[in-house]
């Protein structure tokens, strides 16, 4: 692995390791802060070099590098090694598995971590790749795993490769002017990414974000919305914040469909605990696992986003 100590490269080293692959990588000798991960889980990283290459019968590449920034990814298109970039290695799992994708400008870190530390409780032990450390998830393994859940970037439009069953998107501000060019591109792949989704499919969103609610109309798959606003299913509402505890109310209509505590505050983590219980209620999780594992759930170590 080439770029190994990237945030969603080092969880896919993780996850591949568990998988039973025998798997080694490269990167800057520089510490990270993924560091910590990787050494829990065996990983020594070596430096990059031509010798990693020896014996090795499939490079996976961070898009971070290329030909030209990196000698040894160059070396191995010289020797026509088997080369997969990390997206697609995360679109072929999404195809071996039924998969759940959290995408979206802001807050899809967040919203997959919740995701993921939900069902890591539950009997899916899904593979999880979200884009940086949940604490509670660092001696985390999957067993006979039955869901793959991912947060989902859509710079490079690295959507492409992607093939989820279940959607999560929390929102479409323009990001990535590097890339896309203006905001009709940007919101264009978001659009071709949605369309995706089989009939058969669910799309979660916030009803608060105007795009969002505008996309949603092009999607064949179920749809179910979340927000503070009337326009939403799920109706999210915060009965009270004191340091270090939200309590939140979901309404569905005039019926209550859950209280909740968490020590994540603030409106925008009100959305994505949000997000995380209805996708949580869709794949049937146990009411009362949902509550204490949101009870007990703290931040990301590098600040949730």
């Amino acid at each position: 692995m080439i770029g190994m100590k990237g945030t969603g490269m080092s969880a896919l080293a993780v996850n591949l390791k568990s998988m039973g692959f025998e798997i080694s990588g490269s990167d800057f000798k520089e510490s990270f802060f993924t560091d910590p991960l990787l050494k829990k889980h065996g990983f020594s990283v070596s430096q990059f070099s031509a010798d990693n290459l020896e014996g090795k019968d499939l490079i996976i590449v961070s898009t971070a590098y290329n030909e030209k920034n990196n000698a040894e990814l160059a070396e191995a298109v010289r020797r026509k090694k088997r080369i997969m970039t990390y997206p697609e290695v995360i679109g072929a799992l999404s195809y071996k598995l039924p998969s759940v994708s959290v995408c979206g400008s802001h807050g899809k870190t967040t919203t997959s971590g919740i995701i993921s530390f939900l069902f890591s409780h539950s009997r899916y032990r899904p593979i999880v790749n979200v884009g940086s450390i949940v604490s509670q998830l660092m001696d985390y393994s999957p067993q006979n795993p039955r869901l793959f859940i991912f947060e989902a970037d859509e710079y490079q439009n690295k959507f492409q490769y992607f093939n989820p069953g279940v959607v999560v998107l929390t929102n479409i501000d323009y990001d990535h002017p590097d890339y896309f060019k203006n905001e009709n591109q940007y919101r264009k792949v978001f659009e071709d990414y949605l369309k995706r989704l089989p009939a058969n499919g669910l799309l979660i969103y916030c009803a608060d974000d105007e795009i969002s609610r505008e996309l949603a109309k092009k999607v064949k798959a179920h749809k179910i919305s979340f927000g503070f606003s009337n326009k939403s299913d799920i109706k999210v509402g915060i009965e009270s914040i004191v340091p270090g505890e939200m309590k939140i109310k979901l309404t569905k209509g005039k019926r209550s469909w859950g209280q909740y505590k968490s020590k994540l505050v603030g409106d925008h983590n009100a959305l994505n605990i949000t997000a995380a219980v209805i996708c949580a209620k869709h794949f049937k999780l146990a009411p009362l696992k949902i509550l204490k594992s949101l009870a007990i759930l703290r931040a990301l170590q590098d600040g949730w986003k």
